[in-house]
């Protein structure tokens, strides 16, 4: 049963898309919550994202980030941010 679902992503309009990886111990969370651009960003991060996932347990470091498109998808990076809160990746200066 799907409770709720997010709004596909349309051709031809901006989006921020903000992504969290977490590491502990031995298991790795990553979210990823996609803006469009006629809305407003969460002042704190969000309880609902729109695409969450985990390995399974491992023993491995996290050494990087990779962006990737499936085969012929076209998309345009404009900035990238890293931070370790919320805020530093969410508030222009």
């Amino acid at each position: 049963k799907i409770v709720s679902a997010a709004t596909a992503i349309q051709a031809d309009e901006e989006y921020l898309c903000v992504g969290r990886i977490l590491v502990a111990h031995d298991q790795v969370t990553s979210a990823l919550r996609v803006y469009h651009a006629s809305e407003s960003i969460d002042t704190h991060e969000p309880t609902v994202w729109t695409v969450v996932g985990s390995t399974v347990p491992a023993d491995f470091g996290f050494s990087g980030v990779w962006l990737n498109a499936a085969i012929e998808a076209e998309y345009h990076v404009d900035e990238l941010r890293v931070g370790t809160t919320w805020n530093s990746v969410t508030v222009s200066p």
